[in-house]
């Protein structure tokens, strides 16, 4: 009986440490921001999706701006944190440098910060911010293949070293049935920044009887040319994800004919709304949208003008496209994308 005791006590040993030996992952975000938080958005719905037997903990950065000071305070940081796994969310990507090789996964969402920059500023950034990190982390993710392809290009990592794990969609935007308003329908656009293509739009929407549902502040030029093309229009600025989402239900159609995005969110959002989508016939647009939307090319108001004239036009076109569309939202549910990283990092501890 004594014999017997002693052969099962390593078993039962070896059992207690599998029990206790959980997984620790420290995700590190960039300083909280109240008018820019896409990134810690994205991330909050892939750890409350996360496998609960995986030990999360969160390190937010004391210091934005890029400076000397700043980059030794965010490194400090990060080097008092503990875990089996770090995860650098983006935006202050030369962090990694300040952990582990081995055990540290650098997201990369795109390398928009290189197109706007020219220069000795392009060569400090492209240095702090792509290549150094690049070559320390363990892995990188990226949410595209378009984005996937920027980074290699920019820094010549190897493909094996970039998985694409495309960002989730947001668990606010909900499906209410609409009849369409083919007399008048309301065209939502999202952003307006110079790469969101606004000024096309509005020339394209010249003629065409709708209304513009705008999210994003408009300057001078802007206000002109709505004026100028005689588009009916309304503008929201600084409004809550809550409002953003009834924005989506009270739509016809999501236009979003972007010339540069590093994912292009608003396109899966607009398909879990049950909305009709039309969007550029470009990468990453045409990789997120599949056959999920009306592809135009983005450079030609002609174009634009046309896709949008087709979905207002033709009835069972507009619902193949929604019914495509709750298809395509199956890829980017938050539980899917967070299994998708809990298994690159088992693969990192294996």
């Amino acid at each position: 009986r004594v014999q017997l005791l002693l052969q099962n006590i390593p078993i039962i040993i070896l059992h207690s440490s599998l029990i206790t030996s959980a997984i620790t992952i420290c995700y590190i975000f960039r300083k909280p921001r109240v008018d820019v938080f896409s990134i810690e958005k994205v991330f909050r719905q892939v750890i409350t999706a996360m496998d609960k037997t995986l030990l999360i903990s969160e390190c937010y950065l004391p210091r934005s701006r890029l400076s000397t000071l700043n980059i030794i305070a965010n490194y400090k940081k990060v080097q008092k944190q503990e875990a089996n796994i770090f995860h650098m969310t983006g935006d202050a990507h030369y962090v990694v440098m300040a952990l582990p090789k081995k055990q540290t996964i650098l997201t990369i969402h795109d390398c928009v910060f290189l197109k706007d920059t020219k220069g000795l500023k392009r060569s400090i950034l492209k240095f702090l911010f792509l290549t150094l990190p690049v070559r320390h982390a363990s892995f990188i993710t990226t949410i595209s293949q378009k984005s996937k392809k920027e980074i290699m290009e920019h820094t010549g990592c190897q493909s094996n070293k970039i998985q694409v794990i495309h960002n989730p969609v947001g668990e606010s935007i909900y499906y209410v049935p609409r009849t369409f308003n083919a007399a008048k329908p309301i065209i939502l656009f999202l952003g307006t920044k110079d790469t969101k293509n606004l000024h096309r739009s509005i020339e394209a929407l010249n003629g065409i009887n709708c209304h513009l549902d705008i999210v994003g502040p408009l300057t001078d030029l802007n206000l002109t040319i709505l004026k100028e093309n005689k588009v009916s229009f309304s503008q929201s600025i600084n409004i809550s994800e809550q409002e953003i989402a009834d924005k989506y239900a009270e739509c016809d159609i999501v236009l979003f004919p972007s010339i540069y995005e590093g994912f292009g969110l608003p396109i899966i959002e607009g398909n879990k709304a049950g909305r009709v989508v039309v969007t550029s016939n470009l990468p990453p647009m045409n990789e997120i949208a599949a056959d999920a939307a009306c592809l135009v090319d983005p450079c030609s108001i002609t174009s634009i003008k046309e896709g949008i004239e087709k979905v207002i036009a033709l009835p069972t076109y507009r619902e193949l496209l929604i019914e495509a569309g709750f298809r395509n939202i199956r890829r980017f549910e938050p539980e899917y994308i967070a299994c998708q990283y809990k298994a690159l990092y088992q693969k990192m501890l294996s």
